[in-house]
């Protein structure tokens, strides 16, 4: 209480209510998601966090006659500023992950060795990365989840950390002061806290509240036509973006501060001199007083005979990226499909927790069963489009190799451009639009058990159209599927409703559609699939893609048909119409039904019907299909009947990560 009435003033009411169900209504965030035993703070640092936290809260509320709908960036900015400096002044030396930090174990992670404030910088880089970020002037109503409770208000801290720092002389703190003072008398905004900060100093600050606030211009600067002497050292500014705000540039000598100047940059070819001061590097906001964009192009060397290379660095598993290193992230994968077997193996790749514009993941395995090298590889180009409905731009290139059959592998090389779109005046708007071109190119060992295998070697040009709009009781999606190649061309659409009931049932269907523009294939290779799709062009991660037999061969994925049931002709070489449907019983028992109508050359066409019941444990995680009647008849009172029950399985883990990461974003 000392402490905030020091930096900001007294709170207007002498006694301010502090309880626990204010601090769970607002929690910090990071602490809130751990059991109270794995926390790594001591709990007398917990206890100081979580009061301040809510009672700076509570103090602003009470403080502040703010419309917390428009101005709201302002209550979150002097909270977390506050909070900061807090911790600048009584835990200079806490990390972001207390205890674990000095754990040996755990010296390479640079995530594990964050200091605990910077830990808000790299929360609003995770939204600037994913082109999410907001301006902190939007009004509360239209920011997304995650920027309303984390992103945006950690970095309305950090701009007011920034000014302060800027400005200098606590001015920042003597503002706020005077902005409280000024509340006591009457209800005020944001217009009246610029006008207190304006007064207080002859530096212009424009820029603070026209690109900072009241925009989402990213800040990004590089150094250019670097020289040095034995006494200074001369440098342009490169400014990546449109946001032209100062910026303050270090010297550094074997990692002690030999010199800082704040530049205030106005044209990108001015030159800077500066004392050197026996500098050996010189370095743009090296203390991340600037919640900048990129950090990685910040430095330059001014010793050696390669200035600006930076070492390599390996780091076991996924770690935050480390500006000053050349990060390679390495872990142990194993996979499986029953012709390979398992197939341990080592991952290597430069994704880390933060968005980057080039990522590569090179996923080399072993095959125990088939002994062979197996793998996978993919090479990506990031473009993000900050105020456009296009709103980010991938180039791809990708491969496979593994096997198809117990004695037959497959190569799959997949060069792929994937627009993305969104409603640009309301990123609380979740339809998602993706535009999809690729050029898919397979080549296919022959098989002696396959009998298709002929077709070896094969090219599909696809173009896909995915619009989607996803609520809390409310989903549905629309893709458009567009394949030609020398030997077919077809067009399909599968449209995908999801609805929630109050009683916490739910109805799920889906229309699939399909017809080809011509076929001249004398097999069902590329034909449209009726419970199992052949996957021609190797986009399903199937156990057992050709197998006939078995329990791999009752794997169930959603695509094409989407019976269940295996029925006959279990195929179309002209065209198909399908509905799915399914509808909650109780919890996660469903019952299913599937109707649809195919037709081949030369054949009538032929109606089509299964129905069972589906336990949806997981979805498209773990799920399992009973058939009970159908085509056929009662599929329960025929023979062989667990070879009729179908699943849907997921072993890749990345997917179990988005199940837990979508809620957010």
């Amino acid at each position: 209480v000392n402490f905030t009435n020091n930096l900001i003033g007294k709170a207007h009411n002498e006694k301010i209510t502090v309880s626990q169900a204010d601090y769970d209504r607002n929690p910090f965030y990071g602490l809130n998601q751990m059991p109270a035993f794995l926390v790594p703070f001591p709990d007398e640092f917990l206890f100081e966090i979580k009061f301040l936290k809510t009672y700076l809260n509570n103090y602003l509320k009470n403080n502040l006659k703010l419309d917390p709908r428009k101005d709201n960036w302002i209550y979150d900015g002097i909270q977390v500023y506050t909070m900061m400096r807090y911790i600048e002044e009584n835990y200079p030396d806490c990390k972001m992950t207390g205890r674990i930090s000095n754990f040996k174990l755990f010296k390479g992670f640079h995530l594990l060795n964050l200091d605990f404030n910077e830990q808000y910088s790299y929360f609003y880089l995770l939204m600037a990365r994913k082109n999410l970020d907001q301006p902190l002037g939007a009004p509360k109503n239209t920011l997304i989840k995650f920027n309303e409770q984390i992103a945006s208000k950690y970095r309305a801290g950090l701009s007011l950390i920034y000014l302060d720092n800027y400005l200098g002389n606590g001015l920042v703190s003597n503002s706020i002061e005077q902005f409280n003072e000024l509340n006591a008398e009457k209800i005020c905004g944001a217009s009246d806290f610029e006008s207190i900060i304006k007064s207080k100093t002859k530096k212009d600050n424009n820029w603070f509240f026209k690109n900072i606030i009241d925009s989402r211009e990213i800040i990004d600067y590089k150094f250019t036509n670097v020289s040095k002497t034995k006494d200074s050292v001369s440098f342009s500014l490169k400014n990546k973006t449109n946001s032209i705000v100062p910026i303050p540039i270090y010297g550094i000598k074997n990692d002690s501060i030999v010199f800082k100047k704040w530049i205030e940059p106005k044209l990108n070819d001015s030159i800077y001199t500066l004392e050197r001061n026996q500098a050996n590097k010189i370095i743009i906001n090296y203390k991340n007083e600037v919640p900048e964009f990129n950090l990685r192009n910040n430095w330059k060397k001014l010793e050696g005979f390669f200035p600006n290379s930076r070492p390599f660095k390996f780091a076991f598993v996924k770690d935050l990226e480390d500006p000053y290193y050349n990060q390679i992230i390495y872990a142990p994968i194993l996979t499986f499909n029953v012709y390979d077997g398992l197939s341990p193996g080592m991952r290597f790749h430069n994704k880390t927790i933060l968005n980057r514009p080039f990522v590569y993941d090179i996923n080399p395995t072993y095959a125990l069963k088939s002994k062979t090298i197996t793998g996978s590889a993919i090479f990506m180009v990031n473009k993000d489009y900050r105020d456009s409905n296009l709103f980010n731009l991938r180039y791809s290139i990708s491969g496979n190799y593994f096997h198809y059959a117990p004695d037959a592998t497959y190569l799959k090389i997949n060069p792929m451009v994937l627009m993305q779109f969104r409603n640009n005046d309301d990123y609380r708007d979740n339809r998602k639009q993706l535009l999809l071109f690729r050029q898919v190119i397979i080549n296919r060992e022959k098989s002696a058990l396959v009998a298709d295998s002929s077709l070896q070697d094969y090219s599909v040009f696809d173009m896909k159209y995915i619009n989607s709009r996803t609520e809390l009781t409310n989903h549905i999606s629309f893709m458009g599927d567009v394949q030609f190649s020398g030997k077919f061309g077809k067009i399909a659409t599968d449209v995908q409703y999801r609805k929630l009931f109050e009683d916490n049932r739910q109805l799920n269907l889906r229309l699939y559609a399909g017809v080809f523009t011509y076929n001249k294939s004398n097999s069902d290779f590329y034909s449209f699939a009726l419970d199992r799709p052949t996957d021609y062009l190797f986009d399903y991660a199937y156990l057992g893609r050709t197998s006939q037999s078995g329990l791999a061969s009752q794997e169930f994925i959603l695509a094409e048909g989407g019976f269940k049931s295996k029925l006959t002709p279990s195929f179309a070489n002209q065209r198909i119409s399908t509905i799915n449907g399914s509808y909650s019983i109780w919890n996660w028992i469903e019952a299913y039904s599937d109707i649809g109508l195919v037709k081949s050359k030369n054949q009538k066409g032929k109606f089509l019907f299964d129905s069972g019941i589906r336990l949806n444990l997981l979805t498209d995680y773990f799920e399992l299909f009973f058939p009970i009647y159908s085509s056929n008849g009662w599929e329960i009172s025929r023979p062989h009947y667990n070879e009729k029950i179908r699943f849907v399985v997921t072993l890749n883990p990345d997917k179990f990560i988005q199940l837990f990461t979508r809620k957010w974003f």
